[in-house]
């Protein structure tokens, strides 16, 4: 293994699955004043960039944790650099980074777990330098480089882009420590530096950074006179709120039962691993509660339904048609969940069937056609947002890949779901009949039933669901005819068994049930 330029990774499964207003608080404390926001300076380091992004958003990161820079040496504007995952050893975050005039900003990041599929990784990386994205799984050496030269040719072997033109030119080493000048062989204005470090078990050398113009932050650990010496700002821990009780509107002849569902539902919450949110609206009420409601989570598969939304703002208004026929490109292949990845490009489909493959079967390939005839992720936040989802924002392809924090991928928060979910019921999106054949897809959810576990088998229940890596989340209209209502739970950081992390949304449906029922109701 080498840091930087190099990781092993745990085999995954030969298919791995998708990875798919003002308000009243129960026990409020009197609320702080809110400390002005303190304006960071750009960052000129790239590690230092990426380590506050993460650390800022993501529980248990540490400076420590990072592993090494790669800042490429044909497209010095980028950069990506590793940093060890919190849990899965083996398989690290890397975050990618472009340089503007006042520093390094991160665009893509993803977990690297995947290493026998490594074209998972493209949809998830769009817009990132294809070099970059070809040396997220590099194959490190069986034995490790003897001199920092060697070390310095496996990097150059490692990047197509370099292979057979750039060559080591100069070498510089300070105890353990070495910096190794590459350069085009015909063009020696053209180089950049490999950084490394010696083994003192085997001797072996092994690269840590690669770039032109490093800052000692991106070198910790290397003496001064090669460059290093820097460390990671300090930053966090990450602040994640804590799971108060919010009620809104809950009328007296119901709040005592609300509370008391809301006290197992906190406790759910606080024995669970990861970090999760709940919002429950009453739709013959209006009336509302949760906690952590506002938080931003990973938006999975749930993100399927602004697409959906979107979609059918442009079949209302005669754009789209259900019986029109579209190609497969290769711009929407995707792994994970739904057979249309195995399908050749240029299969065609209606756009009827693609709807239905995505809200059904969770189809990513499927979920990226309609993407893209929706007018890709800008058309569809302006939907989201004319619906109320303020804080939903689609940043890319649907894939099976996930970031390494909410602020870099397709994200959203169980308010804003529920929001979307009662204007889709209600008509705002569509006319009556495109309204129920909306509804109807989600009732025909066939992947996920965590919402429907914590009701009876007779209740009616219309869902979208997704989990991926640690993320775990169902948005669903709950059709009890005494009184429907919508909930949605959202997950994050949990634990990556499946077994493990669904069982805390079938929980919390069960405890919601209890408050919205009708006393006598049986509950199973």
């Amino acid at each position: 293994e080498t840091s930087g330029t190099g990781v092993s990774s745990e085999e995954p499964d030969e298919h791995p699955p998708e990875s798919d207003e003002g308000s009243e608080e129960v026990a409020r404390e009197p609320a702080e004043p809110e400390a002005p926001v303190e304006e960071k300076e750009p960052e000129t380091s790239a590690a230092a960039a990426a380590h506050r992004h993460l650390a800022s958003e993501l529980p248990g990161v540490a400076p420590e944790d990072l592993l090494g820079v790669y800042q490429s040496p044909l497209e010095p504007s980028w950069a990506s650099v590793r940093l060890s995952a919190p849990g899965r050893e083996g398989s690290p975050y890397v975050v990618y980074l472009e340089r503007e005039d006042e520093g390094w900003e991160a665009r893509r990041s993803i977990l690297a777990d995947a290493p026998d599929y490594p074209e998972r990784a493209e949809p998830a990386l769009e817009g990132v330098p294809a070099t970059l994205v070809d040396l997220l799984y590099p194959t490190p050496p069986e034995v490790l480089p003897t001199s920092p030269e060697e070390g310095a040719e496996l990097v150059i072997d490692q990047d197509a882009a370099l292979r057979d033109e750039w060559a080591p030119a100069a070498e510089e080493v300070s105890g353990d420590h070495a910096q190794v000048r590459i350069e085009r062989e015909d063009d020696p204005e053209e180089y950049t530096n490999v950084y490394l470090a010696r083994d003192t078990g085997t001797g072996g050398w092994s690269a840590r950074s690669v770039g032109r113009d490093l800052e000692p932050q991106d070198l910790p650990g290397f003496p001064e006179e090669l460059g290093g010496g820097g460390s990671l700002p300090e930053v966090g821990p990450a602040e994640v709120p804590p799971p108060e009780p919010v009620m809104d509107g809950v009328p007296e002849d119901r709040s005592e039962r609300v509370e008391e569902s809301l006290d197992g539902i906190r406790e759910v919450v606080e024995g669970y691993e990861g970090v999760v949110g709940v919002h429950v609206r009453d739709l013959e009420g209006g009336w509302s509660y949760g906690m952590r409601q506002e938080e931003e989570f990973f938006g999975a598969s749930v993100v399927k339904v602004p697409i959906m939304a979107a979609i059918y703002r442009k079949v209302e208004s005669g754009e789209l048609s259900y019986g029109e026929t579209f190609e497969v490109t290769d711009e929407d292949y995707a792994g994970g969940a739904g057979g249309l990845q195995w399908q050749d490009t240029g299969t065609r489909h209606t756009l009827e069937d693609y709807l239905w493959l995505m809200m059904t079967q969770s189809d990513n390939v499927a979920t990226n056609v309609l993407l893209r005839l929706a007018g890709g992720p800008d058309s569809v936040n302006e939907v989201s947002r004319e619906l109320g989802a303020e804080d939903t924002v689609l940043r890319g392809k649907v894939t099976d890949q996930r970031a390494a924090v909410p602020s870099l991928d397709n994200q959203t928060t169980p308010l804003d779901m529920a929001r979307m979910l009662e204007r889709i019921r209600a008509g705002e999106v569509a006319g009556p009949e495109r309204t129920e054949d909306m509804v109807g897809f989600l009732y025909q959810n066939n992947v996920e039933f965590w919402v429907e576990a914590g009701v009876p088998p007779e209740v009616g229940v219309a869902n979208k669901g997704g989990w991926i890596d640690g993320v775990y989340n169902d948005a669903a209209i709950v059709e009890y005819e005494e009184g429907p209502y919508i909930i949605t739970v959202f997950s994050k950081y949990g634990p990556f068994e499946v077994s493990l992390g669904e069982p805390v949304l079938q929980e919390i449906s069960r405890e919601v049930w209890k408050a919205q029922k009708e006393p006598g109701e049986d509950e199973d």
